[in-house]
């Protein structure tokens, strides 16, 4: 095998690699019980472009998977399936099966409505509403026909489980575009836990945010794993190491993004098995 540093795609033996991915994020001995989502053969093409290819993947119940790896290989893609953004995206072909908690969410069948209900999903730009604060909350609520008399106290909760409640209390009829770039990401993410999911999809959340704002936002994260299961885009390795109880690192393979390792963050970290990972942990690749 070449020096990794000139490879351009992921080898053959790394592209191999792929199909033990689901192994390897399985091996705790209670992970067919706590799957929360089990992917298999996960294909997504936008017209004739393949984007992803072949992706098996499991994420286990209320862990912080990191997703990683170099711009353009898909990792975006890969969540905005998990609750199927892809279907308001015009010639956007998927195929395989996405099972959350048993049930195949790509099935015909099965409400997208109740999906974003379970599966939240945070972007890598703070994109409150251009409404209150107090109706960017009651919004969702409202349309997932929460009773009228209990949004004002989850509105709260949702407040103080992001540490915002103390901060805008007394401004909840104010704009939410008022609001700091922090203060609006942690708004989105109250926005999110609102409707009370089993899972939240973060993009890249702390990106567009100051160092300071970004840690506050990290902290979040990982008070959330307690009681929902975490999945993070993230371009910030020493990030990835700080969070994640799992890593998956999508790669390039002839083009099209694909998983070339995943496992425990320390084994991924630590003693990676694919040499592109290894370069690219140790900052010489990607």
């Amino acid at each position: 095998m070449g020096d990794p540093k000139l490879q351009t795609s992921a080898p053959d033996d790394d592209i191999a690699k792929m199909t033990q991915c689901d192994a390897a994020l399985t091996e705790h001995p209670a992970a067919h019980s706590s799957d929360v989502f089990r992917i298999d053969g996960l294909n997504v093409a936008y017209g004739n472009r393949p984007a992803l290819r072949d992706v098996n993947l499991s994420v286990r119940c209320q862990r912080i998977t990191a997703i990683v790896g170099p711009s353009g290989c898909g990792k975006s893609t890969f969540l905005c399936v998990l609750n199927r953004l892809t279907d308001l995206i015009p010639g956007c072909q998927v195929s395989g099966r996405v099972r959350l908690e048993g049930e195949d969410i790509l099935s015909r069948e099965y409400d997208v409505f109740v999906l974003r209900r379970r599966v939240g999903m945070v972007f890598q730009k703070p994109n409150p509403f251009a409404l209150s604060i107090r109706r960017n909350l009651a919004l969702p609520l409202k349309e997932h026909r929460v009773a009228a008399n209990e949004i004002d106290g989850i509105i709260e909760l949702s407040l103080r489980d992001v540490g915002l409640w103390d901060e805008v209390k007394d401004r909840l009829d104010q704009s939410a575009l008022e609001l700091s770039g922090g203060q609006q990401q942690r708004l989105c993410i109250a926005r999110a836990l609102a409707l009370q999911p089993e899972v939240i999809l973060f993009d890249e959340p702390c990106s567009a945010l100051d160092p300071l704002a970004g840690s506050v936002v990290e902290d979040l994260i990982r008070e959330l794993q307690e009681r929902i299961t975490v999945l993070i885009v993230t371009h910030n390795l020493a990030q990835a190491r700080r969070i994640a109880d799992d890593v998956a690192v999508f790669w390039h393979g002839d083009g099209t993004g694909t998983v070339i390792e995943c496992g425990s963050a320390a084994d991924v970290f630590e003693s990676p098995t694919s040499e592109i990972t290894a370069a690219y942990v140790a900052g010489a690749r990607g």
